[in-house]
């Protein structure tokens, strides 16, 4: 896992919605330690990642499963998976850098990608959501539009067809929709949508059905889903059996013809993540604990024991100091304080006028919910003092986060382009939905992580570069020969001298490139 026991993570926020990571080996009350990150369930068995989320380490101890599915039972290792579902005789699973994968019976054609959600595919789609049906699959996935900055969200669907599960309705695919959430029965399928009127610009979200269970009444605290009590967090499907899980923790279990039922979590507990199978449901609460309901004639509820839990975390970071400026987060963060006696230390203060790197010792890993007004800002004094820090994850709203990773001789490369990539190696590790946040941004966001390079990209100083970067694309439309000029030396014997040509734009250069001009000004 981490590389030392003795690491110090810094958590910044507007408010504490933040993500606190674990840098010590995570214990359990029963078991080996394996963190139930996410789980999905077939017909007769049970699958699911074991894992610690990408954005720690990387490491993936693969798929284990169990119960009645003895063709596909496999050890198949995914170590780079974010996402896996299975259906009757197949399954899919999301890997980090945006492939989906598929194995299992292509009878039907539901192992068939298409092309658009194919990472091969330079314009291949962001995956939000997808399931995995009998013999179909639903996908959402997005699109970017980087001369426009607009998002374009689109419910997919392909394998078998032959109850309607497969024919979106037009609910799910009008312009005023969004679609949020799907799940895949054996010939039904479910999406939660949110619908705006584009009348009065009023919005609600629902739950709707389609296929040859399209007749099913979907439970009436589903429609609409976003009240003032609870939203809608997972809603599951498999065979003719469907859950939703809910903000507040409690789910609600349905049938084709049943009667819903709810599920209470146990005292001070809320249930976190759900998965059905045909005819059981599993449940995690915020404990850890795995439970499951329903039949067990093939072992489905019988959870291995290195799965079963990880209980309340007993060892965490060495140290987290928590750097908050809203008032309103104190109560939450004396109540984590006593939880974890001594690990966490709170500083009541604008990030801005915090020196991060003074804080602790090292190794320091920053992790942020960033503020979007001031988030290059902080950045930018960080990468001053980039050596200092082990790891940076951070959030941005996602024109930022493209800046940040965009390649050269595309819209987004900049100069932040340049000042990060020379000093980091960036990537984009997941899109975050407006949804996700109360009340909802008018922007997506995105998760980034930034680890620092052993050295420089190419050799420049820091100074040199930040001015020629500022020349070069603060008239990026411009030859270099003439955007240089404002540098107060000649552009284009600069160019000349650093083997650049005089007539090329900023754009086109890569973070060698400026490194060079930027030696090339020092040695004038």
């Amino acid at each position: 896992m981490w590389r030392s026991q003795q690491a110090m993570t810094i958590v910044c926020g507007m408010v504490l919605s933040i993500i606190v990571f674990t840098n010590l080996p995570i214990t359990t009350t029963r078991a080996s330690g394996i963190q139930v990150r996410q789980q999905t369930a077939g017909v007769s068995h049970a699958r699911r990642a074991s894992a610690l989320p990408r954005f720690f380490d990387g490491n993936l101890s693969g798929v284990i499963s169990w119960g009645d599915d003895t063709a596909s039972r496999a050890n198949v290792n995914l170590r780079t998976a974010t996402h896996i579902v299975s259906g009757n005789s197949h399954h899919l699973a999301r890997l980090q850098n945006g492939t989906i994968v598929a194995w299992g019976s292509n009878t039907k054609g539901q192992i068939t990608i298409p092309t658009v959600l194919r990472s091969t595919n330079e314009n291949a789609d962001d995956i939000i959501s997808m399931d995995a049906g009998d013999n179909h699959n639903l996908v959402i996935s997005v699109s970017h539009n980087l001369d426009t900055g607009e998002e374009t969200y689109r419910l997919r669907a392909w394998g078998d067809n032959s109850k309607g599960q497969v024919t979106l309705p037009s609910r799910a695919t009008n312009v005023n929709t969004m679609p949020i959430l799907v799940a895949a029965g054996a010939n039904h399928s479910l999406a939660y949508i949110n619908e705006t009127n584009p009348t009065t610009g009023e919005s609600k979200s629902s739950v709707i059905s389609w296929g040859n269970s399209s007749s099913a009444t979907v439970p009436a605290a589903l429609n609409p889903v976003d009240t003032d009590e609870h939203s809608l967090i997972k809603i599951a499907a498999q065979g003719d059996h469907n859950a939703a899980l809910l903000s507040d923790g409690i789910v609600i279990e349905w049938y084709t013809n049943g009667r819903p039922v709810t599920y209470n979590p146990p005292d001070g507990a809320i249930y976190e993540h759900i998965a059905v199978g045909n005819n059981f449901l599993l449940l995690v609460d915020n404990s850890g604990i795995m439970t499951g309901y329903g039949d067990n004639t093939k072992g489905q509820l019988n959870i291995p024991s290195n799965v079963s839990c990880w209980g309340r975390v007993s060892a965490g970071a060495a140290h987290v100091v928590a750097i908050e400026k809203d008032k309103r987060c104190r109560e939450i963060l004396e109540e984590l304080r006593g939880a974890y006696p001594g690990r966490l230390e709170t500083i009541e203060a604008d990030a801005l006028t915090i020196d991060a790197s003074r804080i602790g010792t090292t190794p320091r890993r920053i992790v942020a919910n960033l503020p979007y007004n001031v988030g290059t800002e902080l950045l930018l004094g960080w990468l001053s003092v980039i050596s200092d820090f082990d790891v940076l994850v951070l959030m941005f709203q996602s024109e930022v986060a493209a800046r940040l990773t965009a390649p050269p001789a595309t819209k987004a490369y900049g100069r932040l382009s340049v000042l990060t990539q020379w000093l980091c190696d960036v990537e984009q590790l997941f899109h975050v939905n407006p949804r996700a946040f109360t009340p909802p941004p008018a922007v997506n966001s995105t998760v980034v992580r930034l680890t620092p390079r052993p050295q420089p990209l190419a050799p420049a100083r820091r100074e040199t570069l930040e001015r020629v970067t500022a020349a070069a694309f603060g008239q990026r439309r411009k030859m270099l020969r003439q955007s240089l000029k404002s540098l107060g030396i000649d552009g284009e014997a600069l160019c000349r001298a650093a083997g650049i040509d005089p007539t090329a734009r900023a754009e086109v250069l890569s973070v060698q490139d400026f490194c060079t001009l930027a030696r090339s000004v020092d040695e004038r």
